[in-house]
């Protein structure tokens, strides 16, 4: 029997001191009908390898760290980053989003390549404060795998780090679980959140958007970040590393290429824009939709922009429709800024490729349509 000696009891008449008997059972050794197992079990052996995780983090330490400006207080090693928030603000807002690289990530694990898809987690996140008007301020990540070797583990956190740095922000925090049972071996997931700050009177919403403004669109590198399990699907059965000459380059290059930020060519610009729709998933109507109010409609131009050949590629082997087409894919514009004629001229002329797309008007209909 263990006993446990409780602390004295205090005031008057209270005993110098009592015991309390804590029955355990009689039993010293296990159920004799408990199943054997057939050998000692470290957590190593059930699946998860902490002397990886450690030295995974000592490669890729001073990477990550080469992210941190000067606003950082805390990073690596601590519970949580800290940082301060940039000076001479009167009235910060801080504005979050969080997404993944989807299963975009699957074609780049099957054939190894897994460095270009943390540039494409960065570039998203980023895209997105910024079409709420903010700067991007801090970023984190997370990895979820079963059992990738330490190398491919790094090429993924190493491409975020690398997108980090080209953005001026800091890699402040992160997490890298090992998860069998939940992943199969082989695959990963990678999911990041990016904080971005604004001045609460300069966030973009809605209201700033006007009857008469114009539509730009900024090209897309392509597919980047969404539609993904349609994509596989459609260009199975085709060779993705021979050359495609109706994409002009190997499906694999297409497929992989890198999400575009429009973070440093449209910041200069974003005390003139009235409104920024950042086109992902749901395609360019759903998103610019978004963005404008009600009674107003955002009007494309079908033919006004260049649709990458990708596009048509993947519609003619999936058979399916222009509708069903433009709710998935961004179909050659990845960013579309709403403003007036001046700014309009100024992005056509400073950004190669932005082209004049649209208006937008009076309306009680759709607040975004394509007409063709």
């Amino acid at each position: 029997m263990h006993r446990l000696l409780h602390p004295r009891l205090s005031g008057a008449g209270a005993p110098r001191g009592r015991q309390a008997r804590v029955r355990t059972g009689s039993r010293t050794g296990p159920d004799p009908l408990e199943p054997k197992l057939p050998g000692p079990i470290s957590y190593r052996s059930a699946g998860v390898d902490i002397a990886a995780a450690d030295e995974l983090l000592e490669d890729l330490g001073e990477r990550l760290k080469s992210t941190y400006t000067p606003l950082v207080l805390a990073g690596l090693g601590g519970f949580g980053g800290a940082m301060r928030l940039p000076p001479g603000m009167s009235d910060p807002a801080l504005v979050l989003s969080i997404d993944s690289v989807g299963t975009k990530i699957a074609v780049a694990a099957r054939h190894g390549r897994l460095e270009s898809i943390g540039a494409d987690l960065v570039n998203h996140c980023a895209n997105d404060v910024l079409a709420m008007g903010a700067r991007p301020l801090a970023f984190l990540d997370y990895v979820a795998h079963s059992d990738l070797p330490n190398s491919a583990l790094e090429a993924a956190i190493g491409g975020v780090a690398d997108a980090c740095l080209k953005h001026s922000v800091p890699l402040i925090g992160g997490e890298t679980a090992q998860l069998p049972g939940i992943y199969r071996s082989g695959q990963l997931d990678l999911v990041g959140a990016m904080v971005g700050v604004a001045e609460t009177e300069q966030l973009l919403t809605p209201d700033r958007v006007s009857s008469g403004d114009l539509l730009i669109g900024l090209p897309s590198n392509g597919i980047h970040t969404n539609g993904y399990s349609l994509v596989q699907r459609a260009l199975d059965g085709l060779d993705h590393s021979a050359h495609n000459p109706e994409v002009g380059r190997p499906l694999i290059d297409e497929m992989l290429a890198v999400h575009r930020s429009y973070v440093n060519e449209l910041t200069p610009f974003l005390d003139r824009i009235h409104g920024l729709a950042h086109i992902t998933g749901g395609g360019i109507c759903a998103n610019t939709a978004r963005i404008v109010p009600p009674g107003l409609s955002a009007q494309f131009g079908w033919g006004s922009w260049q649709v990458p050949p990708i596009f048509h590629l993947i519609q003619r082997r999936a058979q399916i429709g222009f509708e069903e087409l433009a709710q998935v894919f961004n179909l050659g514009l990845g960013m579309v800024v709403i403003g007036r004629r001046e700014l309009a001229d100024d992005l056509v002329r400073q950004i190669p490729g932005s082209t004049l797309v649209g208006q937008v008007i009076e309306s009680a209909g759709a607040r975004a349509e394509i007409l063709r």
